[in-house]
């Protein structure tokens, strides 16, 4: 049976309480958080969400496309409209990493690690990609939080250029996974998660760098258009990686991305 999306099969699962002030599920868009970024210049209210079937133009970090074929991820976007300043985009960014983790986990029985800073993987290999993107409106500054998560994916679903770096949940369990249910997982985690960003941080910061995927681990750094060998040493209480690179020398990374080495 298709694991079709409705607002009527995610409901039943969404945790009492939960912030969802809207829920919109539609067959297709070009991208959930280019589609919920113009609902919120619309004036969208804070807690709307957008789930979508498949996506003709999903993006990750850096422009990047995110291949999103029908009946097959989850493609989800919540807005935050609050009423105080937020942590960092990376910090948030990173607290939605563990968002996402502790969903699937709930979800699927699968438990994904982060490899620094935005992407989740199994076995290194790439699972789910999440996009924080901040603006400002007449209302104030909003967030919008994009995830795609590879569900259904076998091994030749993927373009043949991700077929050894990408992955799916059906690729590592024999159960039936239910995308609704997923959904509301993390509508749930993402619930907890705002809150903690609010109240009392120290528990994402402390799950996120257990979750870490590079840790004690050879790296590479993607910087300016370059690439440099190091090795991850930690990571901070905002969320930065601490790395040394070969020539001794140290840094604490805010931005820039990861790629773990296999030698």
């Amino acid at each position: 049976m298709a694991d079709i999306l409705s607002t009527d099969l995610i409901a039943p699962f969404i945790p009492p309480g939960a912030l969802c002030s809207r829920l919109i599920v539609l067959d297709q868009v070009d991208s959930t958080n280019t589609h919920l970024k113009r609902l919120a210049t619309e004036g969208a209210e804070h807690g709307t969400i957008v789930v979508v079937d498949s996506q003709t133009a999903g993006r990750g970090r850096a422009d990047r496309s995110f291949h999103s074929p029908a009946g097959r991820g989850v493609y989800f976007s919540i807005l935050f409209r609050p009423d105080v300043e937020l942590a960092g985009v990376t910090a948030i960014t990173a607290f939605s990493a563990v968002a996402v983790c502790r969903a699937i986990e709930a979800a699927c029985g699968i438990a994904p690690q982060i490899k620094w800073v935005n992407d989740l993987v199994i076995d290194d290999k790439k699972l789910c990609g999440i996009l924080t993107e901040s603006s400002v409106s007449n209302s104030g500054r909003y967030y919008i939080i994009g995830v795609g998560i590879n569900v259904h994916h076998g091994p030749t679903d993927f373009p043949e250029e991700l077929q050894g770096t990408a992955t799916s949940l059906a690729m590592h369990t024999t159960c039936p996974i239910q995308r609704a249910r997923l959904i509301a997982e993390l509508i749930g985690a993402f619930s907890n998660m705002y809150q903690a960003l609010l109240t009392n941080p120290a528990p994402y910061i402390a799950c996120y760098k257990e979750l870490s995927a590079c840790i004690g681990r050879n790296i590479y750094v993607y910087q300016n258009n370059l690439r440099r060998a190091a090795h991850a040493l930690g990571i901070n209480d905002d969320c930065g990686l601490h790395v040394r690179y070969e020539d001794g020398t140290e840094e604490m990374l805010q931005y820039g991305e990861t790629s773990i080495r296999k030698t």
